[in-house]
């Protein structure tokens, strides 16, 4: 067997009516999840609030009951390339390639560049549905603003399933599982926190669960992709 899976030993005694079992898991395929903790300057959070605050209006008049507004749909998808979010495109890019390294990709023949970022302005008991970003190599969340409140949760689905151990038995709904651990979940969640970001694969199915907080949440998203890097430029010596 190669390298690379975590057993985990049930003991001689075995699992309850398997007496003497001793079979090990191996686990493969985990989900990465990058997860920094970003420290703009007030003046820097302060710049992006108020550059934001068209899209706040806009958002205000265009609201649909139940769901975040998103600048993606509302021809808002480059808020990068606007003054006051240029320290947080940086920022994002250059964790991104961390991320994108840790995951084992060639940064001396590939860069990480931005493709498309926007806002998602969530008020109360709003939320943002399933979905995954297929044009993009990477995506990322910053947490711009969270008022104090529970929920908000941002949720990535276990799709495949690949431990699933088929059909349920019992009363419907009921799941074969008596208690969660990591070879059975069905998701992964994580709560807003303000100045946090979030690096995830784009192909992975995403969500965002209503808060119950008093005041408008603002996140900033971003697809970000992974781009041949150009001829290097000649040095001085070789002009």
């Amino acid at each position: 067997m190669t390298s690379g899976g975590a057993a985990r030993a049930l003991g001689r005694s075995g699992p309850p009516n398997a007496p003497g079992a001793s079979v090990k898991l191996e686990t493969w395929f985990p989900l990465a999840i990058g997860s920094t903790d970003l420290d703009p300057s007030p003046a820097i959070t302060a710049g992006m609030l108020a550059d934001l605050e068209p899209e706040i209006a806009a958002a205000a008049a265009q609201r649909r009951l139940g769901f975040a507004w998103t600048g993606d749909v509302n021809e808002c998808g480059q808020i990068h390339q606007r003054t006051a979010f240029a320290w947080l495109g940086d920022e994002v890019t250059r964790e991104a390639a961390a991320f994108a390294l840790a995951l084992g990709c060639d940064l001396e023949r590939l860069q990480v560049e931005v493709q498309s970022s926007w806002p998602v302005l969530s008020e109360p008991e709003e939320t943002v549905a399933p979905h995954a970003h297929l044009g993009a190599s990477l995506s990322a969340v910053y947490y711009l603003s969270v008022p104090e409140g529970l929920g908000g949760t941002l949720v990535f689905e276990n799709v495949g399933v690949p431990n699933s151990l088929g059909a349920e038995f019992g009363e419907p709904g009921t799941p074969l599982t008596r208690e969660a651990n990591p070879l059975n979940l069905r998701e992964a969640c994580y709560a807003p926190r303000a100045g946090r970001l979030l690096v995830f694969p784009a192909r992975q199915t995403h969500a965002v669960r209503a808060h119950q907080a008093e005041a408008l949440r603002i996140s900033i998203t971003f697809d970000l992709v992974l781009v041949p890097r150009g001829p290097a430029e000649p040095s001085a010596a070789q002009a």
